[in-house]
C-alpha cells in the first residue's frame, strides 16, 4: 500500500508542479544539443519501450526507423527495421537522416552508436527501470521533442486509470502469487524488478521473498511456497507456442500446494516498461477483484 501512494503522489507532482525530472533520459554525449528546433524530428528508435513512449507522446509518425522487435502500435511494422537488439544497422540509420537517436544502455551496440554518433547524429539514452522512471521518461521525452503538454496528458491519464483502479481495490481478496518470465529454467520476478512492481501496486502479494530481481526456482523451491495466482508472461506464450510443444506450467501445477490460477498473458504489458503498465495493473486488479476495471 506504501508503494501505491508514494506512485500516486509521484503522479500527481509531474502532472501539477514544476519539478527536476529524475535525469532518465540523457544525451551520451554531454555536450549534444539538438539542431532542430522546430520539433518536428526524424527519430529513431531502438527499443519497444521507447517507441511506445513516443507513440503517446503523438510522434510516431516522427519516427523513422525501429527495431524488428517492435509491434505497437500497428502503425510501427510500416517504419524501416534497423536491427535488434545487439545487430543495430549504423550505416542504414545514418542514411535515414533522423534528427535523434533514442536507445536503452545496451553495451551489445556500443560500436554501432560510436557510428551514430560520429555522422554528427545526437543519441540519447532512455534508461527504464521502474514504474517512476516511465513517468520521468514521459516527461522528458516530452521536453526533448517539444510536447510538454502531451507528456502531462499522458501522465494524467495515467492518474485517472490508477485512481479508478483503486476504487476496486476495496473489494479485493488478498492473494499471493508469481509472475513467470520464463518457464525453462522456470524465471520469475522479484520484487525488486519493474514486473515485481507491478505485482506490488496490484495489491498481490509476491510468494517469492527474496532479494534477487529475476530468481530462478526449482521444484523444491516452488513447493515451499505458498501460492495463490501465477501469470505467465513467458517467451513460449508470447510466440505462441502450443501448449503440448513446451514445458509447460501445467506440468509444474501439480507441485504448487493448494488450488493454484495460472493466467497466460501473450500481452507484452508486463514486461515491456512503457505507458502501457497501466494497462498490466487493469488486469491484476481484475484478477484479484473479479470486477472488470478497465
Amino acid at each position: 500500500m506504501i508503494r501505491f501512494y508514494s506512485l500516486l503522489i509521484l503522479l500527481i507532482v509531474l502532472i501539477f508542479c514544476e519539478v527536476s525530472y529524475g535525469a532518465v533520459v540523457y544525451p551520451l554525449d554531454k555536450n549534444t544539443t539538438l539542431k532542430n528546433t522546430k520539433g518536428d524530428f526524424r527519430i529513431v528508435s531502438l527499443a519497444p519501450s521507447i517507441t511506445e513512449i513516443l507513440y503517446f507522446l503523438g510522434v510516431i509518425e516522427n519516427v523513422v526507423g525501429v527495431t524488428r522487435y517492435d509491434d505497437y502500435p500497428e502503425i510501427v511494422k510500416t517504419k524501416e527495421i534497423v536491427g535488434g537488439y545487439l545487430d543495430i544497422d549504423a550505416e542504414k540509420i545514418v542514411r535515414l537522416k533522423p534528427d535523434v537517436v533514442l536507445c536503452e544502455p545496451n553495451s551489445g551496440i556500443k560500436g554501432s552508436i560510436e557510428v551514430i554518433e560520429k555522422n554528427g547524429i545526437p543519441v540519447y539514452v532512455v534508461n527504464i527501470k521502474s514504474i517512476e522512471d516511465i513517468l520521468f521518461a514521459v516527461e522528458e521525452l516530452g521536453e526533448l521533442l517539444n510536447h510538454c503538454e502531451s507528456a502531462r496528458s499522458v501522465n494524467q491519464d495515467g492518474l485517472n486509470r490508477f485512481l479508478r483502479i483503486q476504487r476496486f481495490y476495496k473489494t479485493a481478496i488478498e492473494k499471493r502469487g508469481l509472475i513467470v518470465l520464463n518457464e525453462n529454467p522456470l524465471m520469475i520476478a522479484g520484487n525488486s524488478s519493474f514486473v515485481g512492481e507491478l505485482l506490488i501496486l496490484s495489491g498481490i502479494e509476491n510468494s517469492y521473498k527474496g532479494n534477487q530481481k529475476y530468481p530462478v526456482l526449482d521444484a523444491e523451491m516452488l513447493y515451499k511456497m505458498d501460492v495463490d495466482i501465477v501469470i505467465n508472461v513467458s517467451e513460449s506464450v508470447m510466440s505462441g507456442v502450443e501448449v503440448e510443444k513446451r514445458n509447460s506450467l501445467t506440468t509444474l501445477k501439480p507441485l504448487l500446494k493448494g488450488s493454484v490460477s495460472i493466467y497466460n498473458v501473450s500481452n507484452p504489458i508486463f514486461i515491456r516498461p512503457s505507458p502501457r503498465f497501466i494497462e498490466a495493473l487493469e488486469y491484476l486488479c481484475s484478477v484479484t477483484t473479479g470486477n472488470y476495471c478497465y
